[in-house]
């Protein structure tokens, strides 16, 4: 068995709602688990985008996944999700509570090295986070 991959993507439906989606799978493309969910409110497609990926690291979190590989097309909220710093935005929030349910499934929090690598089709997968803090 390879690595467990989580792939979270959302959609804007104009003012009303966004949708989130999530998709666990191996490496090697076996299939684990999806969900999806329609979401009240007026979101950026950039905080839909962290929505998603909280969404998705949660939902993982819950079906007791461990240490996964998130992936992520939007390069902006992988960055925000890797980044140690506190972001005071809506998208940050987003992405800190991303990081700590990331952290909760046993990816190493204090270590320094964030990888980033491009994935097929352009997509952003995080396998390491770096300086968490509960």
């Amino acid at each position: 068995m390879g690595r467990v991959k989580i792939n979270t993507d959302a959609r804007v439906f104009g003012d009303e709602d966004v949708g989130l989606g999530m998709v666990v799978r191996y490496s090697e493309g076996r299939f684990v688990m999806a969900v999806a969910k329609r979401v009240s409110g007026r979101w950026s497609v950039e905080e839909a985008e962290a929505l998603a990926a909280e969404f998705g690291a949660q939902v993982a979190y819950q079906n007791h996944v461990h240490n996964p590989v998130l992936e992520i097309d939007n390069q902006t909220i992988v960055e925000k999700i890797t980044r140690a710093k506190s972001i005071l935005s809506e998208p940050g929030t987003i992405c800190r509570s991303t990081r700590r349910y990331l952290s909760l499934m046993g990816l190493r929090a204090g270590n320094m090295l964030i990888e980033k690598e491009i994935w097929q089709h352009m997509s952003w997968h995080i396998p390491k986070l770096g300086g968490m803090r509960g």
